[in-house]
């Protein structure tokens, strides 16, 4: 590593014990280490995983972590990382704050940003550093919570003894269960920076105003696909599940109830239409995202009161042809009306398809 002049990484202290550089670059991104003292012969460091969750374990002397800013530019990192100091004391400065961690606290580093964590006396140190992408909040939010310390009391002391288990039994576990403890502790931090912040994150209505329609329309484009997710659509349009579950308090229907629906108005409207072309369940099931016609059905019926083939007998169309009608109920009035136009998909309001498609969970 050479930065200096011309843009790359410096120099690694010749102090610090061959493959912690690249430990720790791989958690922090490019960090410059500097020993105050020669290390004792207490120093280590041990590594772990969860997930997208790594962890650092490190004990050692005097040393000094920084992230610069031509650092920072020259390589980019998406991680904050929870740090806790378990003994001895340290500087920590970030975001224009300075502050002392004592033992037992714990801070957030962004390393997206400058930062320096300069460790002045023997200590040790536990590092979680989670990917941006997972925590999945604005980097203006998170720049408020950085450079603090937060003593072991209420939330904060529940993620401290969370994430000190975690090394000892990372072993001991299948790698399914390693991701839902990482994913865990993702949660923990984001909970944290919450109460930290005092901030509450519901969109303000000029964001929903101009997301909604974006989403819907993008729901509406990917209706065909049997993997379309409120995490996936939270992915493509850069948001986190949580702020799209938010932008949608106000629609009278979560998302995945807004899914199940569509893909019911399409399927019905497909299944309405005249002569002798018109598809088999199968094949509409298939086209509109249902992993088979039974499940078509079920959500058919969950929805409108009635199963495919009814609703096709029910059809204005299918009926001048000689189909006959199948009994009539409240709950195929509501969905179906008489003057329901052939060739057209019956539209229930927000509040009625939210109570009739929960049903299906």
């Amino acid at each position: 590593m050479k930065i200096d002049s011309d843009g790359a990484v410096p120099a690694a202290d010749p102090g610090v014990p061959p493959g912690w550089q690249n430990h720790i670059d791989e958690l922090m991104g490019a960090v410059r280490l500097q020993t105050h003292a020669p290390l004792n012969g207490d120093a280590g460091m041990s590594t772990a995983q969860l997930g997208y969750v790594r962890m650092l374990s490190l004990t050692a002397g005097p040393l000094r972590m920084s992230r610069s800013p031509r650092l920072v530019q020259a390589i980019p990192c998406d991680r904050v990382a929870v740090v806790i100091q378990q003994a001895g004391t340290a500087v920590l400065t970030q975001d224009g704050r300075s502050t002392t961690l004592l033992p037992r606290e714990l801070a957030f580093v962004d390393c997206r940003r400058a930062f320096s964590l300069d460790q002045r006396e023997p200590f040790q140190l536990l590092l979680a550093a989670l990917p941006t992408h997972a925590l999945a909040m604005p980097e203006v939010l998170v720049r408020q919570a950085t450079g603090r310390p937060l003593p072991a009391t209420g939330t904060a002391a529940l993620l401290l003894a969370y994430i000190e288990r975690l090394p000892s039994v990372v072993a001991q576990v299948p790698s399914r269960t390693a991701d839902l403890l990482g994913g865990n502790t993702v949660e923990f931090a984001h909970l944290l920076i919450d109460e930290l912040i005092g901030v509450d994150h519901r969109p303000p209505g000029q964001a929903r105003e101009q997301l909604v329609p974006v989403i819907r329309k993008y729901i509406d484009a990917h209706l065909s696909d049997p993997d379309l997710t409120p995490e996936r659509i939270a992915k493509v349009h850069h948001i986190s599940v949580r702020y799209l579950h938010r932008l949608f308090e106000g629609e009278g229907v979560t998302v995945g109830r807004l899914i199940y629906q569509r893909r019911v108005e399409e399927c019905g409207a497909e299944l309405s239409r005249r002569g002798h072309a018109s598809p088999t369940v199968s094949a509409v099931a298939a086209r509109w995202g249902f992993r088979n016609p039974a499940h078509l059905s079920r959500a058919f019926k969950s929805v409108f009161g009635m199963t495919p083939r009814q609703w096709r007998l029910r059809n204005p169309a299918l009926l001048q042809r000689g189909g006959a009608a199948p009994p009539t109920t409240p709950a195929t009035r509501s969905a179906f009306p008489d003057a329901q136009p052939s060739g057209t998909s019956a539209r229930l309001s927000p509040t009625d398809s939210y109570g009739r498609v929960e049903q299906l969970s």
